[in-house]
């Protein structure tokens, strides 16, 4: 398990591309402590740990890490006002890594209004696991390339080895045709951002037994 772990880790860190942050092996020095990397690696080899442990029926992949969450946590899905929330879920201690913040992700928040309430904690990943932003503009967000892609699909498939998966949630159109090219059965839903939130919330109602899982 631990040596699976660590090939993973080893794959997210050598990783580089252009217009990419690499939250694993690279520093910003605006906003980073000294050490942000080295904290980034910690949390997410703790997550990943704490995944390979337990049963996790049900996964949900995403796009790729943005500039206000996962480049700043080292975790998918995820942003630092989350973190107390989903070391308790995982059982883990998750610590910042940046001096600066902290700042909100409006994916993860509203994922995390979802997931907190699963009976097991969900698989959560990327297709793209590390932050694409525009050229000169490091605190940006952008699509992945195709390319890119196809360097994420590697560690998609080792990560969902990895584990059990009975159900596989697809957010959004990019996340439904990578795993759909790698022939991973899975339940498309709407992406939340850019106006979707409604459909997600419904998606994910619906999916889970129809019930009404946004506590609202």
């Amino acid at each position: 398990m631990m040596d699976d772990v660590e090939q993973i880790i080893r794959m997210l860190r050598r990783y580089r591309g252009e217009n990419v942050f690499n939250p694993y092996r690279d520093r910003c020095a605006t906003h980073d402590l000294s050490y942000a990397a080295r904290i980034r690696t910690e949390n997410l080899r703790r997550y990943l740990t704490s995944l390979a442990a337990r049963s996790h029926p049900v996964a949900i992949v995403g796009r790729d890490l943005g500039y206000r969450g996962g480049r700043r946590t080292g975790l998918p899905l995820s942003d630092e006002t989350l973190l107390p929330l989903i070391g308790a879920r995982y059982g883990i201690e998750l610590a910042r890594a940046c001096n600066t913040g902290p700042l909100v992700e409006r994916t993860a928040q509203e994922l995390w209004r979802f997931a907190e309430r699963f009976e097991s904690a969900p698989l959560l990943w990327n297709v793209f696991p590390w932050h694409p932003h525009r050229p000169g503009e490091p605190l940006s967000n952008r699509p992945h390339t195709a390319a890119e892609a196809r360097a994420g699909r590697d560690v998609l498939r080792r990560v969902l080895d990895l584990h059990d998966v009975r159900v596989v949630i697809a957010l959004g159109r990019v996340a439904q045709a990578t795993l759909a090219s790698m022939g991973v059965g899975h339940i498309p839903i709407r992406h939340p951002s850019h106006g979707g939130q409604t459909e997600f919330r419904t998606g994910m109602t619906a999916v889970f037994g129809g019930r009404d899982l946004s506590g609202s």
